[in-house]
């Protein structure tokens, strides 16, 4: 059975491994983008001014207005009726129905 040591330093030549493979095909890209780049005669002030100066990363903050004040439900009386208080309940309305 393999120990606790065995397994941490497999792990670590394993991310090593990652890591150079990583680094490699990103290097690989950037050559095939200078390429590209070149045959066209595109500079990366080209590039900009066609993705419109937009950048990567993160976004500014934006500061948010005040939260606007809670307003109070209005209550709508019954036509039938002039005291909204007055109106009888549907508990009552039902017992009488009975």
């Amino acid at each position: 059975m393999a120990t606790l040591e065995n397994l941490q330093a497999k792990i670590a030549r394993l991310q090593a491994q990652a890591e150079a493979l990583a680094a490699k095909q990103s290097a690989h890209v950037v050559a095939k983008i200078r390429d590209i780049m070149e045959k066209h005669g595109l500079t990366v002030a080209d590039i900009a001014a066609h993705t419109g100066g937009k950048t990567r990363g993160r976004k500014v903050a934006v500061k948010k207005s005040p939260a606007k004040k809670a307003v109070a439900k209005k209550v709508v009386a019954n036509k039938t009726t002039k005291n909204p208080a007055a109106a009888p309940s549907e508990e009552a309305v039902s017992t009488e129905a009975s």
